[in-house]
């Protein structure tokens, strides 16, 4: 193979991995994501968990987005101790939007969900609006399981 042959296959070669090579990185990674803390309580208190320290128990928070904020999928997080939670999504936050909140209370592990259903996915009444124009964090607040956000 002559010196020219090389040179011609070589030179669209290169310009195409030096266009790849400065388009990496630039534009938008995506939509804009928010990680979401907050507080789940009853009755004023965090649901207790007698064996979090095996792993045996928990309390799983479950978000499901409507719209735009489906786009990730469910988006889960369990609970501290004193009741916090945050959704990272993949690290970065969740998508901006509207959500349905399940929560399953597992105080010795699955399926027995001490709240008996009645905020799992299918028939929790609260739904929750995480805001885009709020930065790249947002508290939802105390949310008290006697009471809770309807939207």
């Amino acid at each position: 193979m002559s010196l020219i042959s090389v040179r011609t296959f070589a030179r669209p070669f290169a310009i195409a991995l030096t266009l790849l090579a400065a388009t990496a990185g630039c534009g938008p990674s995506g939509p804009a994501t928010v990680v979401v803390t907050g507080k789940l309580l009853k009755g004023g208190q965090p649901l207790a968990v007698p064996r979090a320290d095996i792993g045996l128990g928990w309390v799983q928070i479950q978000l499901d987005g409507q719209g735009d904020a489906s786009k990730l999928g469910p988006q889960l997080s369990r609970t501290k101790e004193d009741g916090t939670f945050e959704f990272q999504g993949d690290g970065g936050g969740i998508l901006p939007g509207t959500y349905k909140m399940s929560v399953l209370h597992y105080e010795q592990g699955p399926p027995n969900d001490s709240l008996k259903g009645a905020f799992a996915a299918d028939k929790s009444p609260i739904q929750i609006t995480v805001p885009a124009d709020k930065g790249n964090k947002f508290d939802l607040g105390t949310i008290d399981l006697d009471n809770p956000p309807k939207g």
